[in-house]
């Protein structure tokens, strides 16, 4: 009888304890999920280098590093840029392409994208490898970002034929 008496004791106890495990987790969740829903989105200023590179150049260029100095740009008019679709997060922005002009040899080019974001003022330098005639993508227009929308400005800052 003693025997009986500590089973049921002890399964009166577990059922206890996962009764309570499983509410107390169940009302985690349901304040997880909450505070989620409430929590701000990230702010412009917490978004890292690797997260303006996503947003705004999804293109075919590469970082290069360049900090202002004269570099040769004497085909900057063998270069068109334009805009087409819309693009970003609301599409606050617009699709950018730059083309080669010249038919004889490739070009490359750096491009800068200037900008400001509230208050951060600052650029990011690409290259591309213009093949003859060839199109590629600049990626976005603006960086699009929380309902706001924040200009890449780009411009050639240096242009040359790549010696084969």
């Amino acid at each position: 009888m003693k025997t009986q008496l500590n089973l049921l004791l002890t399964l009166l106890f577990c059922s206890i304890i996962v009764s309570c495990s499983t509410s107390n987790s169940s009302e985690n969740e349901s304040a997880e999920e909450q505070e989620t829903e409430e929590s701000p989105k990230k702010d412009i200023s917490e978004l890292t280098y690797s997260d303006v590179i996503d947003l705004v150049f999804q293109d075919q260029g590469e970082g290069v590093e360049w900090h202002g100095e004269e570099v040769p740009n004497t085909l900057a008019l063998s270069v068109a840029i334009s805009s087409e679709e819309a693009c970003g997060e609301g599409d606050c922005g617009k699709a950018m392409y730059i083309t080669s002009t010249d038919s004889t040899k490739t070009i490359e080019v750096i491009m800068k994208g200037a900008y400001d974001l509230e208050g951060d003022i600052g650029y990011i330098a690409r290259k591309y490898d213009l093949a003859p005639g060839q199109k590629l993508s600049l990626g976005c227009s603006h960086l699009c970002f929380n309902g706001k929308s924040y200009l890449f400005d780009r411009q050639v800052v240096g242009s040359a034929y790549i010696e084969e």
